[in-house]
């Protein structure tokens, strides 16, 4: 079942994390090297997601169920000590949201297609919780099934994916 396979992969990654002493600035490598030697993203389709959400006798801990990303997003995994989880993002609408991420880790583009940016942000203002500033864009890139990026946490990583197809399937780590 896709459940027990993204259990396996999450297992090996959270292994391969754990001989990197959970160092955090090694997980976008480690992510994305785990998205590139599975083949759990091409089973996580339309159905797939419908299957687990319907017929799972136990889902995981569902991380960000009123989260605005993904209509639902769906926790196929939680490593041990919080130290990560895999996210299905199930998108209906194109989402305009420009953001960063608190996390740092790695994200797939499962099925559909995006139009992905990346934004620099410049200011004069000491980092904080408020800063004003310029977010200068740069050019999108079209991103298709089996596309990757790295997610580094911060405002080292501010971007937007503009959902093309509807659904668009997306893997977040």
């Amino acid at each position: 079942m896709l459940l027990d396979d993204a259990r396996r992969f999450g297992d090996a990654l959270f292994d391969s994390y754990q001989e990197k002493d959970l160092d955090p600035h090694a997980f976008p490598d480690l992510a994305l090297a785990a998205i590139e030697g599975s083949d759990l993203m091409s089973q996580l389709t339309q159905d797939g997601l419908q299957q687990i959400v319907t017929q799972a006798q136990e889902l995981p801990r569902q991380r960000n169920s009123s989260a605005s990303f993904g209509d639902p997003p769906v926790t196929l995994y939680n490593a041990p000590r919080e130290s990560f989880y895999i996210e299905a993002l199930y998108h209906t609408t194109a989402s305009m949201a420009i953001h960063d991420h608190s996390f740092s880790g790695a994200f797939a583009v499962v099925s559909g297609e995006c139009a992905h940016q990346i934004f620099d942000f410049f200011s004069d203002d000491p980092q904080g919780s408020l800063m004003v500033g310029e977010l200068q864009p740069r050019p999108a890139q079209h991103f298709s099934a089996g596309k990757m990026h790295p997610i580094v946490n911060g405002m080292r990583f501010i971007h937007r994916n503009v959902h093309l197809d509807k659904p668009t399937i997306t893997v977040v780590i």
